[in-house]
């Protein structure tokens, strides 16, 4: 369960494991969706596809689910979407 406290202090978790980060049902697309929409923001693909490219991926994981991707690259889309929740403090 997510701490209400943490979220408004901008406090973000980033964990190990990045296989039990994503729930294997949704695509890429569909997890960054889900931040949007616990921000009440809009869903901004362009902004999606800028921090992609930013970690070198390109824009057509966004339809992939997260088991055609290494335990490395699932990682790195992990803190990509984290970023898109804006975080002030990156506990490790």
């Amino acid at each position: 369960m997510r701490d209400a406290a943490s979220h408004t202090l901008g406090i973000r978790y980033l964990f190990q494991n990045p296989f039990s980060s994503f729930n294997p049902k949704l695509t890429i697309r569909s997890h960054s969706q889900e931040i949007f929409h616990s921000l009440r923001k809009n869903f901004d693909e362009k902004e999606v596809e800028q921090l992609l490219h930013s970690i070198g991926m390109q824009k057509n994981i966004l339809f992939k689910y997260p088991c055609t991707f290494s335990g490395g690259e699932l990682q790195k889309i992990a803190l990509c979407l984290l970023f898109l929740s804006g975080p002030t403090l990156l506990p490790s």
